[in-house]
Formats: structure tokens, C-alpha cells, sequence
């Protein structure tokens, strides 16, 4: 007769039971799923032991211990949870095993009740191990009653198990519940009293719930950042806040997530800007609300694109002080550099698009006080429009640089002639793709409030 695959997990697990390190006793359970998830195709480098889940809008604020953990791409996409008990005081505990697992189940299915994130609900699973003795598989308990009806007949504990599981999954608390049922050791075997809810459909099942949300992050393109948003509900942003950062796992996720998004944005900016027919329309819809690209010194853009009157600004950005910084933008294709005699000078596509640029802050400078005062009272912003900054972005010093000139001549020129100018500067799109590469290397540290404006 072939030995059950949990056999000698078991055996070692209650070997181990007197073991003052409890962790050591389950890690052998644990590590008999983690078999058999990935003899179902569950990538191993993905599976984890002993680690917390947090969700953002749980019930549970700190996050719960699981068992068995998998994350993919920064998320969770499947928890497990191992229950082993044994001995007579199994009867005592076993309405308080029941508790704890109805309490995990909602834990986790109440953040994703909604629409948006309901495919994306990490696979839920539940491992017992019950000692195979008559205290805790012969001797029946007694059955539920509700008030003013019988008591149902009294139950082997085995079978009130077997029908309390079978429950939680027609409600959709867990996806997968295995039930085993070991004789003590030393001659430990291994049955399962319900054929559904085996060790080896156990772990299918719970395979097949992780392809169905992986299959539904692909088609939404969700990661961990952006699932945090869209667990937040209104009344609890500041548990989305405190659940993402309650952990240095879960900062490093939303981290990764942030900067491989990030880099995405860049590669997609580097391409563009490399096209010398590109038009400013084209990258002004790239760049879009994302300030990073700038630096970290910008915590937004303003709302609104026009400014005083006869003016509209590219990306009006808002710097940590609430002073504004204009940034115009021209094709990456326009001239930088022309020759003077046995010299370098900027093109006359810098020189107008400077002076474009200087009539911006000239007139901000005219009209500005008047603007915030008429933006504090009717539209409650307070932005400070005094000795408001430009930056104009053009050219590509990679497109531009020859034989003749090269791109280090093009951006020594640039630099000479940025010396000389006080509140406006001029930078290539070669520059800005570099600098906003080492911004997305960095992730956004502790920046909560930029990625939940409901907080501001």
C-alpha cells in the first residue's frame, strides 16, 4: 500500500509536537505543501513560510501569520492556513478553531467585496490534521441548535469538521479545505473521511484559483500599488495608509511595484524622445500628472493648465512649498546648438522658447498675487505665484551630436548658457530621461500622500 504524501510529514510534525520551538513542529507540515503546490505547477521561488499577509481594509489592522504564502509580482495571491490538533483537548477547542478560521476568512474576503478587485482575491486554504483517536474521531458532539428547534443529532468530531468546511466553501470564505485524519505515532497512516477534500485536490485547487488571479492581474494590469487603491474605501484611506506600510514586506512591495512602473514610463519616454518627428503633444500626453519625471523636489501639477490671462502652461508643476515651477515643452526634434565663428551658441529654437517661457513668468509676476487671492476664495487652493520658475525642454543631444559637434560639446553649451539666466533654464530630453531613470530607481520612500489624494 503506497504511503499517503502527507504521511511522513505528519509523522515528523507530531514528533516535533513537544518541541519548545513550536515554528520548527510546523515547518514540516509546510514544507509537504509546499511539495505538492509545486508538483501542481506553482512556481517554488514564489511560495513563502511563516510570513504575514496585511491587507488594507481588513478587519485584522496588523495582518495576519500565514502558514503558507504566495506572493507573485509583490501581491499575495494565495494564503494557507495549517491546523494540527490532537488529544482530549481537542473537544474544548474545537468551537474556537472554527471561530478562527470563520474570523480569517472574512479578514481577507472583506477588503475585496468590490467589483474591482473581486477576481483579484487571493486564493484562501485551509489544511487540519486531526488525531485519529476515539476522543476526537468516535465520540460524537453535539450538534448546533438555533433557538426554539431541536438540536441536531450529535456528530463523530470528524464529520462536524467535514460539514463545517464543506459550508465555508459554498460560501466562498476558502477555496480549498483538506481534512486528514492520522493515527498517532509511531505507526502513523494517513485517511481522508472526505474524498473532496483530499491532499492532492487540495493542492489543485488551490493552483487552479492562483492561475485564475493571475489570469485577472494580466487582463487589468493591476499591481501592488494600484490594488491598494482600489481596496480603500472612503471611510478607511488611512487603514490603506497604515496596512501597506505596516510591514517592511509591504513597503517593499508597493516600493517595487512603484519603480517598475516607473521605468516602464521611462523606457516609453526615452523611445519617444528618440523620434525626431515627435511632436510636444505626443510627449505632453506621455508625461501626463507624472511629476517624478521632474525631480523630488514636485509634489503635483496644478489643476489647471491655463494661468493668467492670454496664457497656458505645458505642465504647471507644484513644488514642496507650494510655489509654482512652468515647464514648456518643444519638439525633441528642434535645434540646440548652432556655430558662431569658432564657437558654439544655442539655436534661435532655444532662444524663442526661452523668451516664450520668460513672458509666462513675467506675467505671473504682473498678475500673480491677484490669481492666488481669487484661487484661495473661490476654489480653496493656495498656490504661491511670486518669483515663479521656468524650465524649457527641447532637443535631444544624442539626435543632434555628429562627427563635427558632440553631444558633451552640445551640453557644455547648454550649460554655459543656463549660467547666465536667473529663473528659466533649458533641458534636453536626453538629460530629463536620464534624470527621471535615477528617480525611478528610488520608488517614492514614505510619499504616501501623493498616491492618495484623499488624504490632502
Amino acid at each position: 500500500m503506497t504511503a499517503h504524501a502527507a504521511e511522513e510529514a505528519i509523522r515528523d510534525h507530531w514528533s516535533a509536537t513537544n518541541d519548545l520551538r513550536r515554528r520548527r513542529a510546523y515547518q514540516h507540515l509546510e514544507d509537504a505543501v509546499v511539495d505538492e503546490l509545486a508538483r501542481c505547477g506553482v512556481d517554488r521561488s514564489t511560495i513563502h513560510t511563516n510570513q504575514s499577509m496585511a491587507l488594507p481594509g481588513g478587519y485584522h489592522r496588523a495582518g495576519r501569520s500565514w502558514d503558507v504564502l504566495v506572493i507573485e509580482d509583490q501581491m499575495p495571491v494565495a494564503g494557507i492556513e495549517i491546523i494540527s490538533m490532537r488529544g482530549s483537548a481537542f473537544r474544548k477547542n474545537i468551537g474556537n478553531r472554527m471561530d478562527d478560521i470563520v474570523a480569517r476568512g472574512a479578514d481577507v474576503s472583506r477588503p475585496y467585496d468590490q467589483p474591482s478587485v473581486r477576481e483579484l482575491k487571493p486564493a484562501l486554504g485551509l489544511l487540519y490534521v486531526l488525531e485519529d483517536q476515539v476522543a476526537t474521531t468516535s465520540t460524537p458532539l453535539p450538534g448546533p441548535s438555533a433557538p426554539g428547534t431541536s438540536p441536531e443529532p450529535p456528530k463523530p468530531p470528524e464529520d462536524q469538521l467535514s460539514d463545517f468546511f464543506r459550508r465555508v466553501l459554498r460560501d466562498g470564505m476558502y477555496d480549498s479545505a483538506c481534512l486528514l485524519v492520522a493515527t498517532p505515532p509511531p505507526n502513523v497512516t494517513v485517511r481522508e473521511p472526505d474524498p473532496e477534500m483530499g491532499f492532492t485536490d487540495f493542492a489543485e485547487k488551490i493552483a487552479a484559483r492562483i492561475k485564475q488571479v493571475r489570469t485577472a492581474r494580466q487582463q487589468t494590469n493591476v499591481g501592488a500599488a494600484e490594488l491598494g487603491r482600489r481596496l480603500a474605501r472612503r471611510d478607511d484611506l488611512g487603514e490603506v495608509v497604515a496596512g501597506l506600510s505596516s510591514t517592511s514586506a509591504g513597503r517593499l512591495a508597493v516600493d517595487l511595484d512603484v519603480i517598475h512602473r516607473r521605468r516602464r514610463v521611462v523606457a516609453a519616454l526615452r523611445e519617444l524622445v528618440l523620434d525626431p518627428t515627435t511632436k510636444e503633444e505626443t510627449v505632453q500626453s506621455l508625461i501626463g500628472r507624472k511629476f517624478w519625471i521632474f525631480g523630488g523636489q514636485y509634489v503635483g501639477v496644478r489643476e489647471r493648465r491655463d494661468g493668467v490671462l492670454l496664457d497656458q502652461y505645458d505642465i504647471p508643476l507644484i513644488c514642496a512649498d507650494r510655489s509654482i515651477h512652468v515647464i514648456e515643452l518643444k519638439r525633441p526634434g528642434h535645434s540646440l546648438v548652432k556655430k558662431q565663428r569658432n564657437h558654439l551658441i544655442v539655436s534661435t529654437d532655444v532662444h524663442e522658447a526661452i523668451g516664450q517661457c520668460m513672458n509666462y513668468l513675467r506675467g505671473l509676476d504682473d498678475l500673480g498675487t491677484s490669481l492666488q487671492t481669487y484661487e484661495h476664495n473661490e476654489l480653496g487652493v493656495n498656490y504661491d505665484y511670486r518669483r515663479a520658475r521656468g524650465t524649457v525642454v527641447i532637443g535631444n543631444a544624442e539626435l543632434e551630436a555628429t562627427d563635427g559637434i558632440t553631444s558633451e560639446q552640445i551640453h557644455q553649451t547648454i550649460r554655459s548658457y543656463n549660467a547666465h539666466l536667473t529663473r528659466v533654464q533649458v533641458l534636453t530630453y536626453d538629460d530629463l530621461v536620464d534624470s527621471a531613470a535615477r528617480v525611478s530607481s528610488t520608488g517614492f520612500g514614505g510619499d504616501w500622500i501623493s498616491w492618495f489624494p484623499g488624504l490632502r
